[in-house]
């Protein structure tokens, strides 16, 4: 019979696994963990560094935005030197003495009363139109040397009665438009000797009511237009009773719906327009383009 002793002695003897040598699964996990480890610890390496440098590229695109905005820098081109003013008219005149146009229209060029000069006695010159500067009644004295001109427009030109009295030694005029002048209502009588004069457009603070029956003589007229003067219902019919009247333009009037019926039906043949347009009543309204 074994003692207990015998059983422990027994159980010793017998081989045992070492605990220093792991099992053959353990072994083969640990030799595939190496080169994962090695993959994983690169990958995430890579990752760190991507993101370091999208954070920088950040920095940089909010420090240069922050630099722009701070300094503003002038992207605009600088500007270009425009010719003087006799310069520009000067060459306006050389195509007219070629043969190239009849007409000078010049826009927002200053100018002045010292520049006409340079048209004295230009034979070639049929319309003058000048939009911008300041023309005087001093500038009339050039312009009415000019023996062919059949239109004049002076814009921003505060043309007086004396001026208008200048204009009428330019026998041949036949378009007068001067929207901003400085005449009193008594002013367009200056115009009588003008026996061409076939349209006038006026404007001028100085002007009343009264100036229509002023304008009403100059009979030679096809075509009125006043600008902003108070021309009343007698005004308008004394207009409309000019005989060879075909048009006429009334813009900021005074006049009644009455006194537009009573020349809608008195003269039906005239072509009327208020403020830039037509009245209902009027038997010629149309659409208008471009006005």
């Amino acid at each position: 019979m074994s003692t207990p002793e015998t059983k422990t002695a027994a159980l010793t003897d017998e081989p045992q696994a070492s605990a220093a040598e792991p099992p053959q699964a353990l072994a083969e996990e640990q030799a595939l963990a190496g080169p994962l480890a090695k993959r994983y610890l690169l990958r995430r390496r890579n990752q760190v560094a991507a993101i370091l440098f999208l954070v920088l590229v950040v920095v940089v695109i909010l420090l240069g935005l922050e630099w722009f905005l701070n300094t503003k820098p002038d992207l605009t081109l600088p500007p270009v030197a425009s010719p003087p003013p006799a310069q520009i008219l000067e060459q306006h005149i050389k195509l007219v003495n070629e043969g190239a146009t009849d007409t000078i229209h010049i826009e927002t060029v200053p100018l002045s009363d010292e520049h006409l000069k340079l048209l004295e006695g230009n034979e070639s010159l049929v319309r003058l139109r000048l939009d911008g500067g300041r023309i005087t009644d001093e500038g009339l004295k050039s312009i009415v040397t000019l023996p062919n001109l059949l239109e004049l427009r002076l814009r921003e030109s505060p043309i007086t009665d004396e001026g208008l009295a200048v204009l009428a030694t330019c026998p041949q005029l036949q378009y007068l438009n001067l929207p901003q002048s400085d005449c009193t209502s008594a002013g367009p009588l200056q115009l009588l000797p003008l026996k061409r004069l076939r349209s006038l457009r006026l404007g001028s603070n100085q002007a009343r009511p009264e100036i229509a029956r002023m304008i009403a003589q100059l009979e030679t007229l096809r075509a009125v237009h006043l600008i902003d003067i108070g021309i009343t219902d007698s005004g308008a019919k004394a207009l409309a009773k000019m005989p060879n009247l075909e048009s006429l333009y009334l813009d900021g009037s005074s006049v009644t719906d009455v006194g537009w019926e009573w020349i809608f039906t008195n003269h039906p043949e005239l072509h009327v327009h208020i403020n830039q347009g037509h009245h209902d009543h009027d038997p010629h309204g149309h659409a208008h383009h471009d006005e």
